[in-house]
């Protein structure tokens, strides 16, 4: 099944262990935003396309 992580960039760069290992296998597609941890809030525009554009790719 398709998934897709949205990481926050100002929490970090470098998603945690246990995203990394599917986006670096292919199972999983990294979205990153430049917003803090509540992207829903700071990003809603930006956040409610990440699913329109992953179904679009596939």
């Amino acid at each position: 099944m398709p998934a897709t992580h949205v990481k926050c960039l100002l929490d970090g760069a470098v998603p945690p262990p246990a995203v990394a290992g599917p986006v670096e296998g292919g199972r999983w597609e990294l979205v990153e935003l430049d917003t803090g941890h509540w992207p829903m809030f700071s990003q809603p525009r930006q956040l409610a396309c990440v699913p329109r554009e992953s179904a679009a790719a596939d």
